[in-house]
């Protein structure tokens, strides 16, 4: 009887762990980062800050991945300018090449494990912080 419990039990965390993943472009990541930091340093209940922990670690990852492509795509299409520690384009050919490039990266669709927050826990957020954080409220 035991057994057949911890089977069923496993089960439904299997499919709670497949259901736990959340589809988001890099291009949103990147304009929420912000928002979800001051939202990880809100007080908030245990169990939810926990979850939004391992979101937040989650999507560090991502754009850490994300600002290593964009620095190849700089290296590819431009050169560094040693004084201003930035990258130059020698033509409108290459700066072009690297914003379609760049842009093309952003629209790339990441899977963050997770689950979404329920709104009812979001005191003292701004409605811009909201609009940004969309991908990972409840409706």
């Amino acid at each position: 009887m035991a057994s057949k419990l911890r089977s069923i039990q496993r089960a439904r965390e299997q499919e709670t762990a497949k259901a736990a993943v959340l589809q988001v472009t890099l291009e949103d990541l990147l304009r929420s980062r912000q928002a979800l930091q001051s939202l990880a340093s809100m007080p908030l209940p245990a169990r939810d800050a926990f979850r939004l922990s391992k979101i937040v670690k989650a999507v560090a990852k991502e754009l850490e991945a994300c600002n290593d492509t964009r620095l190849k795509l700089c290296e590819q299409f431009g050169k560094l300018n040693e004084d201003t520690q930035s990258y130059d384009f020698a033509s409108d050919s290459d700066r072009e090449a690297f914003t379609r490039e760049y842009g093309e990266l952003l629209k790339t669709e990441v899977e963050i494990s997770g689950e979404r927050i329920n709104p009812s826990i979001l005191n003292n957020i701004s409605a811009g912080e909201l609009l940004v954080l969309a991908w990972l409220i409840e409706d």
